[in-house]
């Protein structure tokens, strides 16, 4: 998972853009193809240079996985989650700004040319290696595609209407939902999330399950401050 951006993925990267998930998760055809399109629309024309393929386009992601990236107050979730009114409380000050900025690594598609730009800057590979201890490669493309590009990331809608159709109930056999109806994959966009199976998800509302995810939101703000600082991002 930590080699998500690693040379292993541009080796074999023919296109100019490339989707990256979680191996937990499965697209509908209709999703990925708004994804490349909304990758495709939002670019402009790079004002260093005409040639064609260094035009710059945005980071695009699946909208519910929209977090904010402060340079002051780390990593922020959106105020429909309950980790931004209870794990960091800040959705209860009405002068925070929480404008989303940040695609998480979960469902992501930018420019192939980003992977090359993340491997050769040594500091960016060291700090996100496990080497260097910091797992938060997602955070750090954010900034760096940012960076390159002073686009803002894209986010295209997860229809959920057409998810029991498409995959059936979850814990259920994708048969027993239809998989396979290929008018269906085409018309819609959905995104999937598979039954927890690595014991990595969040615990629930208790003690435990409050104090994890309140660690893992500091790790995260960690990553937000020292990207903020290498690509001077405010």
């Amino acid at each position: 998972m930590n080699n998500r951006f690693g040379p292993d993925v541009t080796r074999f990267t023919k296109t100019p853009c490339v989707t990256l998930l979680d191996d937990d998760v499965l697209l509908s055809v209709g999703l990925i193809r708004a994804m490349i399109d909304a990758w495709e629309g939002g670019g402009i024309d790079n004002p260093a240079s005409s040639e064609e393929d260094t035009r710059l386009h945005p980071i695009v992601g699946v909208d519910g996985d929209q977090r904010t990236m402060d340079s002051k107050r780390g990593y922020l979730y959106p105020c429909n989650r309950w980790e931004g009114w209870i794990v960091q409380g800040l959705c209860w000050n009405p002068f925070i700004s929480r404008t989303p900025n940040l695609v998480i690594g979960k469902t992501m598609t930018f420019s192939t040319r980003h992977l090359k730009e993340y491997q050769n800057d040594k500091d960016v590979w060291y700090y996100t290696s496990p080497d260097g201890g910091h797992y938060c490669e997602d955070i750090v493309m954010n900034a760096l595609v940012w960076n390159t590009t002073k686009l803002d990331p894209v986010f295209v809608r997860n229809d959920k209407k057409y998810l029991s159709k498409y995959m059936g109930t979850r814990g259920g056999t994708a048969e027993k939902g239809g998989y396979g109806n290929k008018q269906d994959d085409r018309k819609s966009q959905t995104r999937y999330i598979l039954d927890e199976a690595g014991g990595l998800s969040f615990k629930g509302f208790t003690p435990w399950g409050l104090y994890e995810s309140s660690k893992w939101n500091l790790k995260r703000s960690d990553c937000v401050k020292w990207a903020a600082v290498h690509y001077t991002r405010e």
